[in-house]
């Protein structure tokens, strides 16, 4: 089944950098690490230095005209 939605059902999972860039379609993490750096999406940095991103916050960037 496909839905309109790319990000329908994630809205609470932690997402790392690479699932993030699938899900809005760029081909590398260095945009994400970008809108990162920007303040245009909030992460978490894990004490083991990984970097994670909450659903809901890339939700939030997608409906304010993130995604292209």
């Amino acid at each position: 089944m496909n839905y309109a939605n790319a990000l329908v059902g994630l809205r609470h999972a932690f997402l790392t950098r690479k699932d993030a860039a699938t899900i809005l379609g760029y081909k590398d993490t260095r945009s994400i690490d970008r809108l990162i750096s920007n303040g245009k999406l909030k992460s978490i940095k894990l004490e083991t230095g990984a970097v994670r991103i909450y659903g809901k916050e890339l939700e939030k960037f997608a409906s304010q005209g993130g995604i292209s």
